[in-house]
């Protein structure tokens, strides 16, 4: 009897599993831990190796895996980096700190395209053909969309495998291995190196509250372009939490702000996958794709319009426990 023919799902599944001789992916590292009392420059100088780390150990898995992880976890690393550079701006005004950071920018920017398809292809299809399972074409929809996803993580793999990915992974290298940051701080700055972390988290944490309540002011009356202002303001909090609220120990407040900032986070990133689905869409649709193909994206379409309702009513609940949160 003749085996049944490999359907495009199968074929995206065994394409996203790591073969043996592909990298696995980096774990993400466990929970950073401070004594009360520890000084800015420890901390900042645990943050920017670990920030270090995990761009290394999850280089190989982004550049030579087709596990989707690998890119998600590339990407973390490169955000968590640019907070931290951009955190430290006004302690380190200095050229080799802004370089960092617009390398780490522009090595972002090559992979979301990867990472948009990625979610796309394994998060946002998936739930919805099993929402339709009358609708044929979604096969063909599937496949249309890995040849557009294969295309992203090409582009995202050459641009980690290039010269100026390798120049600015040993420039970041030398750059917090050699403590240059600190020669590069501000005199004004070195006493506050010297002294407690707790009073500088105490000053930024609470920036960023401010900061992300007023961009979330009359939240139901957001527009579209404010709702994502709002979003990266969660992210950036969110990170720079991460940081610094080991410093505050088990306290109740920390581990409940910690909890709310990455609700609030996962929302507005579900939120975010559903809202730039319907131009990935389009892009495939805009090809030559079967007919059945177009009748499954048509779904597809409606299917997320009723996602967004109900993602919509998530995100009000999440950001109704933000406002209600205090810092540590």
């Amino acid at each position: 009897m003749s085996q049944p023919a490999q359907t495009p799902v199968a074929s995206l599944r065994e394409a996203d599993a790591a073969p043996a001789d592909r990298p696995a992916v980096a774990k993400a590292p466990g929970q950073a831990r401070f004594d009360t009392d520890a000084t800015l420059d420890t901390v900042l100088d645990f943050i920017l190796r670990s920030a270090l780390r995990r761009l290394r150990e999850s280089q190989p898995a982004a550049r030579d895996s087709n596990d989707p992880e690998g890119i998600h976890q590339y990407r973390i690393g490169l955000r968590r980096l640019r907070s931290v550079l951009g955190m430290m701006r006004p302690i380190v005004p200095s050229w080799q700190l802004e370089s960092l950071r617009g390398e780490a920018k522009w090595l972002m920017s090559a992979l979301n395209e990867a990472r948009a398809w990625d979610v796309f292809a394994t998060e946002t299809m998936p739930p919805a053909m099993r929402d339709h399972p009358s609708v044929e074409g979604f096969d063909a929809l599937l496949e249309a969309a890995e040849s557009h996803r294969k295309a992203a993580r090409d582009k995202a793999r050459a641009a980690i495998s290039s010269p100026r990915t390798a120049h600015f992974h040993i420039a970041l290298g030398l750059w917090v291995e050699q403590g240059a940051w600190r020669d590069e701080a501000t005199p004004e700055s070195h006493g506050m190196l010297a002294g407690p972390a707790r009073d500088f988290a105490a000053e930024i944490l609470g920036r960023l509250h401010r900061k992300t309540l007023k961009r979330g002011r009359h939240f139901k009356r957001l527009t579209p372009q404010e709702r994502h202002r709002l979003r990266l303001a969660f992210k950036k909090f969110r990170y720079t939490a991460d940081f610094f609220l080991p410093l505050y120990g088990k306290r109740r407040k920390a581990r409940l702000l910690a909890k709310t900032l990455a609700k609030a986070q996962d929302e507005f990133g579900h939120f975010n996958d559903l809202a730039v689905s319907e131009d990935l869409v389009r892009q495939i649709i805009g090809g030559a794709i079967p007919v059945e193909a177009q009748r499954a994206a048509g779904a597809l379409l409606g299917w997320r319009l009723r996602q967004l309702e109900l993602a919509d009513k998530h995100l009000r609940s999440a950001w109704k426990r933000f406002r209600t949160v205090r810092l540590p």
